[in-house]
Formats: C-alpha cells, sequence, structure tokens
C-alpha cells in the first residue's frame, strides 16, 4: 500500500525536476546558439535586403536569387532581414499556392489586401490589387517583397504569370522579386522563358556553407566549462553524420542537439540515490575505493557528489583551454588541414585524439617555423609558460647573427661585417635576420635516407650552429615537449570520471529512430492498423504473387460488389499504392500490374 502511494508522488517530482531541467538547459542552450545563428550568413542576408531595399530602375523588377543549396532550412532568417527592413510589406509565396497560375494570383491578391483595410466587393485579382496601391495615399507607389520558396518547384506558366502581372502593375507598385532556388539555377532558367527573364533586373546570391558556425557550436556549447548537458561520442557521431550526409544547415544541427537532450533528460533521474548507485562508473569506483558507506548512506553519498561535481567541472575547463590551444596550434601551422574543429571534437570523444597522427604532424611543422609564427602564437596562447617563452624568444630575436661564429668562415664573417658597417653610415636600422633550428637545418642538407647520412649531417651541424641558432633550437625543443606533454595530459576522454552517465548523454538509438526512420517496416504497420480502404487492398496486395490481374484484384476487394462505390474505393487505393511506389503497371499484360516490393 505504501508503495502504491509513493509510485504517484515520485512521478510528480520526476515530473518537476525534469520540466526545471529541460527549462534551465534550453535557457542556456539558446542563450550559446542565439548569437551564432545570428551571425551566420549575415553579410549575405544583409546585402540581399539592401538590393531589394535600392530604387527601382528601368530595366525591369529588382529581383534576388538565392542559391540557398544545402542551406534551404536556414531561409527563414533571411525573411526576418527583410521584414525588419520593409516592415509588414513582405509577401511569401509557396509551391502549393502556386500550383495553378489563379490560385497563384488569388493568394498574391489576398495577402496584399489583408494589409490594410479590408476591400468590399468582387473584383478580379489585378484590380483588387490597384485599389488597395490607391488607398494607401503614399507619396510613392508602396513597395511589395513577393518571395517565392523553392521556386523550382513552380510551374514555369505560373511563374510567368506571377512575373508579368507584376509588371503590369508597375505604374501602381513598385514590386520587388525575391527567388529562393534550393539546388541549381539552371533549373530555374530553364523554366522561364527570354522574354520573361528581360523583365527582371536580377542579382544573384549563394549562401554560404555553415562549417564555422558548426565549429563555434562545438567551441561554445558542447566543450561547455559548466555543468550542463553534453554529449559522448555515439550520439555526436550520428548527429554529425546526418549533418555530413543528410543536411549541411546549423539549424537542423542545433535541432538534432536539442530533440537528445530532451531524450536525455526524459530517461534520466539523477536526484535519485538508487539510480546513481546503479551507475557502472559509480560500482567502478566503489570498488576501487571500497568505499561501501556510499551504497548504504544517502547523506554521505550527496556529500560525496559534490566532490565529483567539483572534478567534473575541473576536467572541462582543462578540456575547453587545451582543445582550444590545439585548435589554434592547428591553424597557425597546418592551415590548410581537412580537419575542423568538430572531427577534433569527434576524437576527443572517441578517445584517440591523444594518439592521432594530426599531433605527431604539429610537432614536425613547430620544430620547422620561423619564428613570427610561432611568437604570434604564443600571444595569443593560454600556456602558462607562454609569457616567459615570449621574452626568451624576443632576446633571442635582438642577438646579433654572428654571435659564436668564430668556427665559420672568415669570407663570411667579413662581409657580415661590411653590410653591417654600411648600414650604419646610411642610418638604418641593423639587420636581424630569423634564426633556423637546427631541426630545419638538418632537413634541407639531408639527402639520403639513410641513418648513417643523418647521424653525419646532424653532427656537423652542431659544431657550426651559431649562438642563436643553438638557443632558438632548445626554445624550440622545450616548447614541443611542454605541449606534448599538456595535450597528453588534458585531452583525455571523459569516461574514467564518476558520474559521467551524467554529464555526457551517449544513447543514440532514440535519434537513430528519429532522424533514419525505416520507411518500409513503418509503411507496413501503417497500412495494417489503420481503418481506410487501401488497408483491405493491401492485404490482398501481400498476398499476391509478383503479377496481379486487377479485374481480380477489384472482385476480392469488393467481395462481388459492383457498385461505383466499391469501384471507386479501390480505385483510390490503387492509385494510393501506386503513388508511395508499391506497384507499377506492366507492358507484359494490360490488365495486371506489377509488385516494386516484395515483402513490406
Amino acid at each position: 500500500m505504501d508503495a502504491v502511494r509513493f509510485r504517484p508522488r515520485a512521478r510528480r517530482k520526476h515530473a518537476r525536476r525534469y520540466n526545471e531541467d529541460v527549462a534551465r538547459w534550453d535557457k542556456a542552450f539558446t542563450q550559446a546558439t542565439e548569437h551564432i545563428l545570428r551571425e551566420d550568413n549575415e553579410v549575405v542576408y544583409r546585402t540581399v535586403a539592401e538590393h531589394l531595399l535600392q530604387s527601382s530602375t528601368d530595366n525591369g523588377i529588382r529581383t534576388a536569387i538565392l542559391i540557398s543549396g544545402e542551406q534551404a532550412a536556414s531561409t527563414h532568417r533571411l525573411l526576418r532581414h527583410v521584414e525588419d527592413a520593409l516592415g509588414t510589406n513582405v509577401v511569401v509565396l509557396r509551391p502549393q499556392d502556386c500550383t495553378t497560375v489563379r490560385l497563384a494570383m488569388r493568394t498574391l491578391s489576398q495577402a496584399i489586401a489583408q494589409r490594410g483595410r479590408p476591400l468590399q466587393g468582387r473584383m478580379s485579382e489585378l484590380a483588387l490589387i490597384r485599389r488597395w496601391a490607391r488607398l494607401q495615399q503614399a507619396a510613392e507607389r508602396p513597395r511589395i517583397v513577393i518571395t517565392v520558396t523553392n521556386a523550382e518547384s513552380v510551374p514555369g506558366a505560373v511563374l510567368e504569370h506571377v512575373v508579368q502581372a507584376l509588371t503590369a502593375l508597375d505604374t501602381v507598385l513598385d514590386p520587388r522579386l525575391l527567388l529562393n532556388v534550393a539546388t541549381s539555377f539552371n533549373d530555374l532558367r530553364g523554366l522561364l522563358t527570354t522574354s520573361t527573364c528581360e523583365l527582371l533586373c536580377a542579382r544573384l546570391f549563394r549562401l554560404e556553407s555553415s562549417e564555422v558556425s558548426i565549429e563555434r557550436i562545438v567551441t561554445d556549447v558542447l566543450l561547455a566549462t559548466d555543468d550542463r548537458l553534453c554529449f559522448g561520442f555515439e550520439i555526436f557521431d550520428a548527429i554529425l553524420g546526418d549533418y555530413k550526409t543528410a543536411h549541411r544547415a546549423a539549424d537542423l544541427f542545433l535541432r538534432s542537439l536539442r530533440y537528445a537532450a530532451l531524450c536525455h533528460f526524459g530517461s534520466t533521474a539523477y536526484d535519485e540515490c538508487e539510480v546513481i548507485r546503479s551507475l557502472l562508473s559509480m560500482r567502478k569506483l566503489v570498488e576501487q575505493t571500497h568505499d561501501v558507506r556510499m551504497l548504504t548512506d544517502d547523506v554521505y553519498l550527496r556529500a560525496k557528489l559534490d566532490g565529483m561535481r567539483s572534478e567534473i567541472l575541473q576536467y572541462r575547463r582543462d578540456v575547453h583551454k587545451a582543445f582550444i590551444m590545439l585548435s589554434s596550434l592547428k591553424e597557425c601551422l597546418l592551415p590548410h588541414s581537412s580537419y575542423r574543429r568538430y572531427d577534433l571534437y569527434r576524437l576527443l570523444l572517441a578517445g584517440r585524439l591523444r594518439g592521432h597522427n594530426l599531433l605527431g604532424e604539429l610537432r614536425v611543422r613547430l620544430r620547422v617555423a620561423r619564428p613570427e609564427v610561432i611568437r604570434g602564437w604564443l600571444a595569443t596562447s593560454a600556456l602558462s609558460e607562454a609569457a616567459s617563452l615570449m621574452v626568451e624568444l624576443d632576446n633571442i630575436m635582438g642577438m646579433a647573427d654572428d654571435s659564436g661564429t668564430e668556427s665559420r668562415p672568415l669570407e663570411l664573417r667579413k662581409l657580415d661585417s661590411f653590410y653591417r658597417a654600411n648600414d650604419t653610415k646610411l642610418g638604418l636600422a641593423p639587420r636581424i635576420s630569423s634564426p633556423r633550428t637546427e631541426h630545419e637545418l638538418r632537413a634541407s642538407r639531408t639527402t639520403r635516407a639513410s641513418s648513417t647520412s643523418s647521424k653525419a649531417v646532424a653532427e656537423a651541424l652542431r659544431g657550426s650552429l651559431t649562438l642563436k641558432q643553438q638557443r632558438w633550437t632548445a626554445l624550440v625543443d622545450r616548447l614541443d615537449v611542454l605541449l606534448h606533454k599538456y595535450f597528453q595530459d588534458k585531452l583525455i576522454n571523459h569516461e574514467h570520471l564518476p558520474l559521467h552517465e551524467l554529464y555526457w548523454f551517449d544513447q543514440s538509438c532514440l535519434h537513430t529512430a528519429s532522424f533514419a526512420v525505416d520507411v518500409r517496416s513503418g509503411l507496413g504497420k501503417a497500412l495494417s492498423f489503420t481503418a481506410l480502404p487501401i488497408v483491405k487492398a493491401f492485404s490482398l496486395f501481400q498476398d499476391s504473387g509478383q503479377l496481379i490481374n486487377v479485374y481480380d484484384w477489384c472482385r476480392a476487394f469488393s467481395e462481388d460488389d459492383d457498385s461505383p462505390l466499391s469501384q471507386a474505393l479501390f480505385m483510390r487505393a490503387l492509385t494510393e499504392m501506386r503513388f508511395m511506389g508499391l506497384l507499377k503497371a506492366t507492358r507484359r499484360k494490360t490488365d495486371h500490374v506489377q509488385k516494386c516490393v516484395t515483402v513490406v
């Protein structure tokens, strides 16, 4: 009886905690991503709005053609920019509103006429728009921006009629046209004739990829330094795979992250001590420390949780700092590398970043890098030894080039003295060249790949290095050791931490089931349990062979009922199944249809 009374109370407590956690996470998530989405393609949106706001010309209707491509899901932000610039005089025509000429003109006229006093009486679409323009009582022609979303899906005759109608209204309106093209500009050109294209004063715009925005999302959101929810390798790999293969828009990437977070909060009750004790990381901690009291005492366990949370927060701060340093070092030494920040984050979650070939390549490039490059990176680095290294680098750069060069040939030393004397007479600054490390000199002088030749070149170089080159080589070697040790200590996976299951969500089953739907099984279930005429036709379809006699199928469907209603229902079911791709007509037998799938 007590257990029955406790369950509703626990369910209400869990629901209240769920709502609080979702609201808190969603607020922090929105604040962190709002400025990223606002700056994504902001320059292109502003340029399109400025083009549409320019004064009209005699060359035709001012038109902006936007090639959205993979950013088709982000064009609503462009409409927001245009609406903010023009007020409310923006009309949106969707493909479903432009199936016929009359429907498109009716939708256009009703949308324009609703932006003011309602007009009474029956009149044509063009007359309705002219009367609305006269009632505005403006000194200039009212400006209207007509936006056609996914213009490739609009029939060419409808699009041409809309352009010609807007040209006819040029005396009372100042129309502007915004055409959104999802795939190819050539497909849009194929819909319009040459005479219609001459009526447009068009300019082509193209949305850029969201690669930079995704990298900022990884840095600002996923590499969080607080106790917000993050994502593990499995779920992040699924979301990143969908971004690379299916869609490449920052909006859809963020929607996938939000959906994964809701799945986590809906399946986790981390305020219960019993749930915490059942975690695998907690059981491993108890086995290692032999602290059995955490399994029996709730007060003692909650006191331990504060220390575990502090450890997780410190780990997040260290990883964020190390990841930013690694990303900036890669941009300085390997600016053309194919690895993006989200690829590095994926390697970090998988625990393969410390031993990856990228770190080895960075070490090689660091040993032969120029002093200016290293100093520029140290100026922005958060390394604790960065200040002392910069001071030592400046001291090395200020040294004379011939310090410790007694072993150099006499002719070269005389030539250097001659240059310095002439620079002093002309009042020029002393010549200070960038030193080269021993590794760079060895790489430039080694001609064979044998170990004997490499050792011989190394021994010869050590004896001929100047003091400036020796100190510069020592500085680079010390920086290499520091960075290698720092990255090996900090760029580690989170799975070694206790309670990491509560702060890193790593279950992709719900995400895969939602974003990678099995269409065939879902269609089979839908056609098996719905009360529609197609269900009966589909059951007979499943029991038949590869070729189906339509007459026999209709007789079995109607159960020898030859009424027009029964035949109409069968034809409707047949048309719907053909639309879904389950069957097709065949030339082998005109009164038969052929199955396109065997089992659904």
